[in-house]
């Protein structure tokens, strides 16, 4: 974290993104309260109006072997209107190496990175392993 201090850490970021209205530009930060990450996120884009925003809790509630994230998006946009996303993040620990991962969620019509234009449900599945 740039700033950083005992249980609390900030720092922030800038990216961008092509996308079917144009261009992206999102300000991020990024905040640490007592080992929980959360992460804010505000977006403009032109040429068509692309405003918007989004809020995550990767580990909203974290147990030995099981944790449940949550992010939210919301947005305004000429092409597409008015829209919300929302999905919960599954993690079971099988080791501290290895685990299994389910994300399940639900957007309204409008462009989020990595999702369907259309009104859409969300439900993926994996794995991982760490070497």
């Amino acid at each position: 974290m740039l700033f950083s201090r005992n249980d609390i850490g900030w720092t922030w970021g800038t990216g961008f993104n092509p996308s079917p209205l144009g261009y992206e530009l999102y300000l991020t930060s990024y905040l640490r309260l007592r080992e929980r990450l959360y992460t804010l996120y505000f977006k403009g884009g032109r040429p068509y109006k692309n405003i918007g925003m989004g809020f995550s809790v990767p580990r909203l509630f974290s147990a030995k072997r099981f944790s449940i994230g949550s992010s939210c998006d919301l947005w305004m946009q000429d092409a597409y209107g008015n829209g919300l996303a929302a999905s919960l993040l599954f993690e079971y620990r099988l080791s501290r190496n290895a685990g299994l991962i389910i994300k399940a969620g639900w957007k309204e019509r409008g462009y989020v990175v990595g999702r369907n234009i259309e009104e859409s449900a969300l439900l993926i599945a994996g794995g991982y392993c760490r070497f």
